[in-house]
């Protein structure tokens, strides 16, 4: 019986949060297609969608939301979280109005702190290390800037018209009102099990925040019954031969990244110093006439390298970003095809969907999670392996740990 939707705006934050489910017993299913209509012959506890409402304008995003939440509220389903994005990139505001109005105006319990990937909350105010969001890299996001680090304040200018109450760290608000999204301080996990056990107790079904609070999301579902703190993560496990074709390890690392996000800017570069081969991804590559030339002299210098990186080189040509997502799901396709042994790592939820639904795979589930925001997941129906990993995530060595985690 499905007991849990989660709905995320991009295909990576989708999987970081549902690995949190995973790795502790919980199996649970992202659907590459979030408009199927067989939600209710999944036999999994735990569905998460992921319907790419990041990039829309804020009215769209709504209804896209929206339409999702009421589905869910006929259906029964007894919990429902709202990912966000961890440095509130998005139609956060949006999504969380619409999220109130299919279910008539119930409380929403809102933690958007990440303590694992320095991300953190006090007096309603979202942190990035120690600046605050519209300070850090992400104010600066090419697509989606963050200009207001007050939460509630951002909610406002993103389409949230509905009553906010912050709450700090230890405090337990009793009063009850309709529509109000409780937005909560978190500076570490510890005090997501004080949110957890505020919402059983208070009867609360609707909850929002990223991968930092999704860790409480089995207790939540087992009453408090289910241990909070995760287990240490197999990477044995994570390594079983099983998961590859001939039965073998990965030869080496093929990373593919559609992100501009300085971090996988600097976590690239950091890699090249490190003896990693980088391939820019330019426009001629993508859409050119010589593209496929242009491929296979790229293709050539791959033999013999076991860590490469193709990142994005430049998308100010291009003015659809439709047309430049399925054009990089393309490319991908074409490099991963010709490597099959390769890992495959792919950054950027725009990129990650591109590329799933350019190889025509239905749902990923996710396994084991290597760090905050990195997922190794097994894709569905035909099953081989996959590590994701958000853009504005992970550490600057990020790359090498994958490598010599896998190799």
């Amino acid at each position: 019986m499905l007991r849990l939707l989660i709905v995320a705006d991009d295909m990576t934050g989708a999987l970081d949060t549902g690995v949190q489910l995973t790795k502790r017993g919980i199996p649970a299913q992202v659907l590459v297609d979030e408009g199927r209509s067989d939600w209710e012959d999944h036999e999994t506890p735990v569905l998460i969608l992921a319907p790419e409402t990041r990039r829309l304008l804020p009215a769209a995003a709504y209804q896209a939301a929206y339409a999702i939440f009421c589905r869910a509220r006929e259906m029964g389903i007894p919990y429902l979280y709202k990912k966000t994005d961890s440095a509130l990139r998005g139609n956060v505001g949006a999504e969380l109005q619409a999220l109130s109005d299919a279910y008539g105006g119930e409380r929403i319990c809102f933690a958007p702190a990440f303590p694992a990937a320095k991300r953190w909350t006090m007096d309603g105010v979202l942190y990035i290390g120690s600046a605050p969001v519209a300070d850090s890299v992400f104010g600066q996001d090419p697509f989606s800037p963050v200009a207001d680090s007050f939460i509630p304040a951002w909610l406002g200018q993103k389409g949230f018209s509905g009553q906010c109450r912050l709450v700090r760290r230890g405090e337990n608000p009793i009063h009850e009102a309709s529509g109000e999204v409780l937005i909560f301080d978190a500076a570490e996990d510890e005090d997501f099990l004080g949110i957890a056990h505020y919402a059983i107790g208070m009867g609360i079904r609707l909850l929002a925040g990223c991968a930092g609070f999704a860790q409480m999301l089995p207790a939540i579902l087992m009453d408090g019954e289910t241990p909070l703190v995760p287990p240490e993560i197999s990477m044995e496990q994570a390594k079983d031969p099983g998961l590859w074709a001939k039965k073998e390890k990965p030869e080496g690392l093929l990373v593919f990244s559609g992100s501009l996000n300085p971090i996988s800017l600097a976590q690239c570069r950091f890699a090249v110093d490190h003896g990693f081969l980088l391939i820019p991804i330019c426009h001629e590559l993508l859409f050119g006439q010589d593209r496929e030339c242009l491929l296979e002299d790229m293709l050539k210098k791959i033999k013999g390298k076991t860590g490469v990186v193709f990142y994005t080189a430049e998308i100010a040509a291009v003015e659809d970003m439709q047309a430049f997502s399925s054009a990089m799901g393309r490319l991908a396709k074409q490099i991963f095809a010709r490597f099959p042994q390769r890992l495959r790592v792919v950054v950027g939820g725009d990129t990650l969907m591109a590329f799933l639904q350019s190889v025509g795979v239905d749902a990923l589930i996710p396994l084991q999670e290597i760090e905050a925001g990195v997922v190794l997941a097994k894709t569905a129906p035909n099953g081989y392996p996959i590590v994701t990993k958000s853009g504005g995530l992970g550490s600057e060595d990020v790359f090498l740990s994958i490598q010599s985690a896998f190799t």
